[in-house]
């Protein structure tokens, strides 16, 4: 078959670039600003994502608390800056 690690590292980068991507349109900041908090906060969901999830994620059939997740993710992002 295909083998597995790559493809799962190849799901995961597109999942943080889209992410990435309509995080800062959604943020209402400046895309300087925004980046670093939305690179953070999709680095720190992808970390929690089995590689079952990241799949049904690229099949377009996201976990239902994915963008709670996300939005929890951007928080924790956010708070850390001094």
């Amino acid at each position: 078959g295909i083998p597995a690690e790559p493809l799962f590292r190849s799901f995961r980068k597109t999942f943080i670039e889209e992410g990435v991507k309509s995080c800062i349109e959604n943020s209402g900041l400046k895309e300087s600003e925004a980046r670093e908090y939305c690179e953070c906060a999709m680095n720190k969901i992808n970390e929690n994502l089995s590689n079952d999830e990241i799949i049904d994620i690229s099949m377009d059939n996201p976990p239902k608390d994915l963008d709670e997740r996300i939005d929890k993710a951007i928080s924790s992002c956010v708070e850390k800056k001094p």
